[in-house]
């Protein structure tokens, strides 16, 4: 195998750890140069703990080729899953390969990590590199790939290529999952007990959904705002009513949201509240409230949150505490 660099080494080296490009073979662009495929060949074994760190680094997802037998004989090779059979330790070579795809003025990829029984170049190879690494289904927009998607979590990267909607989504998911972590130690638990102290006939007992101790979140992806939606009962209320309140995080304060007519929504779960949302954004489905999506709706914001009249907001009303602002900055 090649064992020079080339034009894919130089993409992915400032991108990967240098660990994963040990044994570089080579790379190759599709003639549109969007597309790459590469992959290494290592049969000098780390120790122990540096292959610990190797499998980490695919959270723990890989697959062993190994010798077959019994009526899988004839074929001389089989795939096995981790956890079955052989073990890494037990191997004598791995590859990383790599699938990339240039999209939306930037380059993602999604490498995977296989083990071999045996060292042998000719197996490597013919296991690792396919006879037209680009007609890959992982290349396809992710609707093709899968046209029935249930996942409301993908539809904003539907028509990107399979690779890059499951990068780009599965950082998404990360970035808001440790925003919301945050949101909820630093913002809501202070705020809960801070309405419960002063606003008791309106948040004597507040539930979140999907598990959430006292609000579930809304925000855009630039998150200037954050809208918090409770089930809140008062002390002399028998039933959970919907409400909503929105959190500024560059000036700290709470408002209450108050743009649906005056009355009273019970709040059951996710579906009451997505009956509400549906009729102003384009969420429509009560997974958009379990899930990494953002509302990316400009409309919606401006026009349904804190649009302005004569200098004051037309449907928030600032939650004061003793007299003062309470502010909560992240």
């Amino acid at each position: 195998m090649n064992n020079q660099f080339d034009e894919v080494w130089e993409l992915l080296y400032p991108r990967v750890t240098s660990t994963l490009l040990k044994g570089y073979c080579n790379g190759l662009f599709n003639p549109q140069k969007d597309k790459f495929f590469a992959a290494t060949f290592v049969t000098e074994f780390p120790p122990a703990d540096d292959l610990e760190f190797l499998t980490s680094q695919f959270d723990g997802c890989y697959s062993i080729i190994s010798k077959a037998s019994g009526a899988l004989e004839q074929e001389g090779w089989q795939a096995l899953p981790p956890g079955t059979g052989l073990q890494p330790t037990e191997c004598n070579a791995y590859s990383i390969s790599f699938h990339g795809a240039f999209y939306e003025g930037e380059w993602c990829f999604i490498p995977s990590l296989i083990f071999f029984e045996t060292v042998d170049e000719e197996l490597a190879k013919d296991s690792v590199f396919p006879v037209d690494v680009f007609n890959n289904t992982i290349y396809l927009p992710y609707q093709e790939f899968s046209p029935s998607y249930t996942n409301v979590q993908m539809f904003e990267f539907s028509r990107a290529p399979y690779l890059v909607a499951i990068v780009k989504q599965t950082k998404k998911e990360k970035i808001n999952l440790a925003f919301r972590h945050y949101l909820e130690i630093a913002v809501l638990q202070p705020l809960a007990e801070k309405l419960r102290i002063h606003y008791p006939y309106k948040y004597d007992n507040m539930v979140g959904m999907y598990g959430t101790e006292h609000f579930s979140s809304i925000f855009p992806v630039n998150k200037r705002f954050v809208l918090l939606v409770t089930g809140a009962k008062g002390l002399s209320e028998n039933d959970y009513t919907v409400r909503y309140l929105l959190y500024m995080p560059e000036e700290g304060s709470i408002y209450e949201w108050e743009y649906f007519p005056t009355g009273i929504t019970r709040f059951y779960d996710a579906e009451s509240v997505i009956d509400q949302l549906m009729t102003v954004t384009y969420w429509n489905n009560s997974r958009y409230l379990h899930s990494s999506c953002t509302l990316d709706d400009d409309r919606f914001w401006e026009q349904c949150v804190i649009l302005q009249e004569d200098g004051e907001y037309k449907y928030l009303r600032e939650l004061t505490f003793t007299g003062n602002s309470l502010s909560l900055k992240l």
